[in-house]
């Protein structure tokens, strides 16, 4: 799987500031390009493996993070029919 997510601020951002402290930025529009990869793999009939990592592309003021990796893992529990249907449950 590969995803590209891009974001973009509607409307001029606003700056909140009391004091010594500011929340917000000052910049007026911000864009945000990630690129997403991933995959799932199935282990057997009750099991399966998920994995994808983010990225910023390019590395502007906007950039939000370095990147981000997640992995999830799933063991399917009950009947055969509580299980959700996949193309690998269609194929015996």
């Amino acid at each position: 799987m590969l995803e590209l997510h891009y974001n973009r601020s509607l409307q001029p951002t606003d700056v909140v500031s009391s004091g010594g402290f500011r929340v917000g930025t000052i910049e007026s529009d911000i864009q945000i390009l990630n690129a997403v990869f991933g995959m799932t793999v199935e282990m057997g009939r009750d099991k399966s493996l998920s994995c994808g990592y983010v990225t910023p592309i390019g590395n502007g003021s906007d950039q939000q993070l370095d990147g981000e990796l997640r992995v999830f893992f799933n063991w399917f529990f009950g009947g055969q029919n509580d299980r959700p249907r996949t193309l690998a449950g269609f194929i015996d």
